[in-house]
């Protein structure tokens, strides 16, 4: 029985964290499609209150386009992904936490300026990004045409300045990389959930 039980569960996890993929991939391409920030796009899904519930996520994701080819997801993987999103199982979804679930880290390939404005020609520098140092993606991308290239928003994971970077130079040189690795180099503390302080 106990076995069977276990069984049941994995089965659960896993259609879980698969329907948890298809919806995260609707969102981010929504997300890319429209140049919208994670936070505008909560506010989007959210009708009132601090975060939003299983009825408007699974209506907000219903309404989008899916890719070329894709099946569209069924009202009960829908309430799957929510699932999966909903980690703490607490019901709701807050702002931070569906922030972080869309969080997208980019690696400096390459020593680059970080400005004020979209417009290179018209932005004062907010510093230099040194190569190796990661940020978060906030918007983009949007061409600049002015000097032909792509350009993002972003936060500096090291002091939280934001600003306006490259992503590549106009010759193709690479000042940015989507995907950011992580190690482990200390021991430490795996929690339930996401509040440390928790029972």
């Amino acid at each position: 029985v106990d076995r069977l039980k276990l069984d049941a569960a994995r089965k659960e996890a896993l259609e879980v964290r698969a329907a948890g993929d298809k919806a995260m991939a609707k969102l981010k391409r929504y997300q890319a499609e429209k140049k919208m920030s994670a936070a505008a796009i909560f506010d989007e899904i959210k009708k009132a209150g601090e975060g939003f519930d299983e009825s408007e996520f699974v209506a907000y994701i219903s309404g989008l386009a899916g890719a070329e080819g894709e099946e569209e997801m069924a009202e009960e993987e829908l309430g799957r992904a929510f699932k999966a999103f909903d980690d703490d199982g607490l019901g709701t979804i807050s702002k931070a936490s569906f922030e972080a679930s869309l969080m997208v880290l980019m690696k400096v390939m390459k020593d680059v300026a970080l400005t004020e404005m979209l417009s290179i020609k018209d932005s004062k520098a907010v510093r230099r990004l040194i190569c190796g140092e990661a940020v978060q993606l906030l918007e983009g991308p949007v061409r600049e045409d002015t000097a032909e290239v792509d350009r993002v928003r972003v936060r500096c994971m090291e002091d939280g300045k934001e600003g306006w970077v490259s992503v590549a130079g106009n010759q193709g040189s690479a000042y940015l990389r989507e995907g950011i690795q992580f190690k482990v180099v200390k021991e430490t503390l795996i929690t339930e959930s996401f509040d440390i302080e928790a029972p």
